[in-house]
């Protein structure tokens, strides 16, 4: 049996047996792409942790009205925030699909001494967040992640429960269980500069290393976030 998943931009005042309906593009997706029957059983998701199980109880002009079922909210027990450049073309799209999918908070553009470009445009953002809500709705995340505007690693350093991934830190392994919220620094494709490094160790930043070989940015980022995400909210 398929399921349907479709986005609903606020569920928090939605009771059982109320009339729900859903912005133009989702009933598009509903009744043209998905060619969803009256009857048929949908999850809602609003990126804000609500969830609401509905039924089709009506298509009008294409149009569907749902009746809620049954709702709940889904807490979350530590938040993984993620720090890192902007990786290259296509694969930041990709990166942020994946990280949604493994269900980090939020995500903040890292400017380093290596890296390749430091803004994201407002209409690349844009199109970021519409991936990143396809994203919410595959994997059946009840949060959507925030992204946020840039900061410069001298920032970074200035926040609490901070970790990054370097090549010769710590084995995984040997870190202990984390039980609080976390801020994860990536370097650039290039690396750390050393002056960057040298930051770091001062701070007394735990470095972790995830691999002998040196893994792309989006990589890395994907593997730490999933062990870490592992570590604070077990499944």
């Amino acid at each position: 049996m398929r399921t349907i998943r479709l986005w609903c931009d606020d569920l928090s005042k939605i009771k059982e047996s109320d009339k729900v309906e859903v912005s133009k593009p989702e009933a598009h997706h509903f009744s043209h792409v998905l060619r969803g029957k009256v009857g048929e059983e949908v999850e809602l998701l609003d990126g804000r942790g609500y969830q609401a199980s509905v039924i089709c109880c009506e298509i009008t002009g294409r149009k569907p009205l749902f009746e809620c079922v049954s709702k709940s909210f889904k807490e979350v027990t530590h938040k993984l925030h993620l720090f890192s450049p902007l990786p290259k073309g296509k694969r930041l799209p990709y990166m942020m699909e994946k990280l949604q999918e493994i269900g980090i908070s939020s995500w903040t553009p890292l400017v380093t001494e290596h890296s390749v470009r430091d803004k994201l445009s407002s209409n690349q953002k844009e199109k970021l967040l519409e991936r990143i809500k396809d994203a919410c709705k595959q994997s059946g995340a009840a949060w959507r992640m925030d992204v946020h505007s840039e900061i410069s690693l001298e920032e970074a350093l200035k926040l609490k429960s901070l970790y990054a991934l370097d090549i010769g830190g710590e084995k995984w392994g040997e870190t202990n269980k984390l039980n609080e919220d976390i801020h994860l620094l990536i370097g650039p494709e290039a690396g750390w500069s050393n002056k960057e490094r040298e930051a770091l160790i001062e701070n007394k930043i735990k470095r972790i290393g995830l691999s002998l070989n040196h893994l792309r940015m989006e990589t890395a980022a994907i593997i730490g976030s999933a062990r870490i995400m592992e570590s604070c909210n077990p499944f």
